[in-house]
């Protein structure tokens, strides 16, 4: 068994190449979100810098969450071609360790990412977009400043007896209970056109004991076909619309923590909704640990001989891109239980198992013919 000295060691050495891998892309990330942002700056002069800094951090962790197993995957290259070109592995194997006593300390490194990128790093991640998103409503939620690719785009539309509403919000916050960057079209039964609302926000106001629920626009300015257009500081519109039918419409699975999803899909299934997003999200965290190990295994499929084989970039290349096509295809099987075509376990648990077996298969055959 390996020593604990030397399990220490590598795993210092995993951890500290991860860590490094994942924050240079945490920073490029960064950086790319701020050159998307350069161009729109010179239209908010008023705006100070730290705001649109702040948004490309707030931003970061959610994207950042998405390139774990790759950081994995690097980390584990990197690590194992680092011990390989300083001969320690040599003197490992010379010692008699196999090679499965030294991965060992790697594979439970992965463990315990998954389990801290599953139970802690996901909720920080959406605690940290929240943030941004507030930012992000006092930046570009104001009204006409629906700018592309930086909001939710939430639409909503609600029935009525004589009219219908529908309403889309560029920034959506609490539920789908605060709307900013709103812009609401009403109709009248036959499907005319009656009036524009744009606005600042709308705060949904729930029922309450002889008042009705209504949507609360601020900062609106009123538009009718014919008329010049006026502005109100507030203006109310009655709403059928429940508490429970808003958080159906503005929650993404993908924004719901890991603690909440199981109430979420409790939610789902008593509503009759279709449940399959969320328990596709729960089942794809759950199977994270899993997915980690898998990038490890791939890793020292093309890494453990580097050395002695003479192997070149273009072999630890073809690591790489199996690490990219094992998240296509997990993708790809995510998208088939989402929409109910395999059991959402299944789809989220089938790509890790396959290529943590294929991963063992192949090291079986290098190390022990």
């Amino acid at each position: 068994m390996i020593g604990h000295t030397l399990g220490i060691y590598f795993t210092k050495l995993f951890f500290k190449n991860v860590l490094l891998i994942f924050m240079l892309i945490f920073v490029l990330i960064v950086a790319v979100d701020l050159s998307d942002q350069a161009r729109r700056m010179s239209r908010y002069p008023d705006v100070p810098f730290s705001d649109f800094l702040l948004i490309s951090l707030a931003k970061a962790p959610g994207f950042a969450e998405r390139i774990l197993p790759f950081a994995t995957l690097f980390g584990g290259i990197s690590t194992l071609i680092l011990l390989n070109k300083k001969m320690e592995l040599v003197v490992a194997r010379a010692a008699g360790l196999s090679v499965w006593q030294f991965l060992w300390p790697a594979l439970i490194s992965a463990i315990v990412l998954g389990l801290f990128s599953m139970m802690i790093y996901n909720p920080l991640s959406l605690k940290s977009r929240e943030l941004g998103k507030s930012v992000e409503a006092r930046v570009y939620g104001k009204k006409g400043n629906t700018e592309s690719g930086r909001t939710d785009n939430l639409w909503l539309r609600q029935y009525g007896d004589r009219e219908d509403l529908v309403i889309h919000a560029a920034i959506s916050q609490k539920n789908g209970q605060l709307l900013n960057g709103v812009t609401a079209h009403r109709f009248d039964k036959t499907g005319k056109h009656l009036e524009r609302i744009d606005a600042s926000s709308a705060s949904y106001i729930a029922k309450k004991s002889g008042s009705p629920a209504f949507w609360l626009f601020r900062d609106t300015t009123l538009t009718t076909s014919g008329v010049s257009p006026s502005s109100l500081k507030e203006y109310r519109i009655g709403t059928n619309l429940t508490p429970d039918q808003l958080n159906s419409a503005s929650t993404n699975a993908t924004d719901v923590s890991f603690w909440r999803l199981p109430g979420y899909i409790r939610q789902a299934e008593n509503t009759e909704k279709i449940a399959n997003s969320f328990k596709m999200q729960f089942q794809v965290l759950l199977a994270r640990p899993l997915l980690f190990v898998a990038m490890v295994l791939i890793a020292a499929t093309v890494s453990l001989k580097f050395v002695r084989f003479g192997q070149n970039g273009k072999v630890i290349l073809t690591g790489i891109l199996a690490g990219f096509v094992l998240y296509v295809i997990s993708e790809l099987v995510v998208g088939f239980g989402k929409n109910g075509i395999v059991p959402p376990w299944v789809a989220a648990w089938s790509p890790a198992t396959v290529a943590t077996l294929i991963g063992l298969t192949i090291i079986l055959h290098q190390e022990d013919g």
